[in-house]
């Protein structure tokens, strides 16, 4: 059964999943109130639906999906819990409306639990979704965690679009395991980077880049889907290593092998090369990586 999908701040990933969903049937809103022509025209060109305001689009759809930066997640559920208030307190939304709201952000379980009291206080039922894989596409590469009641209902919206997999009733399962797998994915870019600096210090990046792709071609595979377009998500990225820390502090761990790889990321100040089209990863390596030690600042 098709439905009207509300998308929430439509970046690379949810303009990519919001394409995939309006390609099979389902109606993908937008709003689109304050925002420039270049955004509106984009937005209709994908085959999304216009709204004037969010109150218009709250009250149109039956699925309200959340694909913001980790630190707008929390204000985004608040922005709609309001917006859902402000409806009923009207009277043209009832309030027992059976909405759904599906966080699909980069948060921890912490974060994740504050969303969910936020929006099921005005009726809402909250799915947690995790999403893996390319950024930038949603498609059978991908694959979706989803966790909550109503997860079967939300899993049922992307059914041969991307891998779906529900793991737990519980709402925070699913950032339990985003989180978890980030430390990997955001830990290793920042590893191979620190090794091919010292591979261009000692001038053996041709013979080590070969040697790496030889030896580990799983983990070549990833560098090569994952960095050339680390520069456009480092903030993004940046942000959920954060959430990351903070989670693994209240878990009574030392986040000490993500910490430091945020601060090596960090230093490297890869928004610089937001315009590259990288092609290789001996061209990653040459773009992001100094050859010569960096000057005191």
């Amino acid at each position: 059964m098709t439905k009207k999908i509300a998308l929430i701040s439509p970046g690379s990933l949810g303009a990519a999943v919001g394409k995939a969903l309006s390609r099979i049937g389902h109606a993908v809103l937008c709003d689109v109130s304050n925002r420039s022509a270049a955004t509106k025209r984009r937005a209709f060109d994908e085959g999304f639906f216009l709204c004037r305001s969010l109150n218009e689009m709250l009250l149109e759809c039956d699925v309200i999906l959340s694909l913001a930066t980790p630190s707008q997640a929390l204000l985004v559920s608040k922005k709609i819990s309001d917006g859902i208030k402000q409806l009923q307190e009207e009277g043209v939304l009832s309030v027992d409306h059976k909405k759904i709201f599906v966080d699909g952000n980069s948060i921890s379980p912490e974060t994740a639990g504050k969303v969910l009291k936020e929006t099921t206080s005005v009726g809402m039922s909250g799915i947690k979704a995790s999403f893996f894989g390319p950024a930038d596409t949603f498609a059978q590469d991908n694959v979706l965690v989803l966790s909550g009641a109503r997860a079967a209902e939300v899993a049922s919206l992307f059914r041969g679009l991307a891998e779906v997999r529900l793991i737990s009733k519980e709402f925070c399962a699913a950032a339990a395991v985003k989180m978890s797998m980030s430390i990997i994915t955001k830990c290793l870019p920042a590893v191979f980077l620190e090794s091919m600096g010292a591979a261009v210090a000692s001038g053996q990046l041709d013979a080590t880049l070969k040697l790496f792709e030889r030896l580990y071609p799983g983990h070549a595979q990833l560098m090569k889907r994952v960095m050339p377009t680390y520069p456009r998500h480092v903030l993004r990225r940046a942000d959920e290593m954060l959430e990351i820390e903070a989670w693994l502090c209240q878990l009574g761990q030392d986040p000490v092998m993500t910490r430091s790889a945020r601060e090596s990321i960090d230093a490297l100040r890869l928004y610089k090369h937001s315009g590259e089209d990288l092609g290789d990863l001996q061209q990653v390596v040459q773009t992001f990586v100094p050859s010569q030690p960096k000057a005191a600042e």
